[in-house]
């Protein structure tokens, strides 16, 4: 997730699917197929770590998946509408 002052304030995968004119059919086409490969990705992750027992037996890796994923794009389109700090502002380590 980049929410560095230098990187661009939007997730364009998650927010290329708000898109509303027809004319950008193609624009939400190859984000829907961008997301559906993270989620593949990541459902693949968890059904490993379930085979390596790092997970219990019965986690239902494709939900898992589902809400991991939900998350991040909801953390990172919240970042994208937060203040931007500028770039010599320090984090607090607190």
């Amino acid at each position: 997730m980049r929410t560095e002052p230098e990187h661009p304030t939007a997730c364009l995968v998650v927010l290329a699917g708000a898109v509303g004119s027809a004319d950008h059919d193609s624009v939400r086409a190859l984000s829907a197929e961008r997301r559906s490969v993270l989620g593949r990705n990541v459902t693949a992750c968890v059904r490993r770590a379930v085979e390596a027992s790092e997970l219990p037996a019965d986690t239902d890796p494709a939900s898992m998946a589902a809400v991991f994923t939900g998350f991040l794009w909801g953390a990172r389109s919240k970042a994208a509408m937060a203040p931007r700090r500028a770039a010599s502002t320090p984090r607090s380590t607190t």
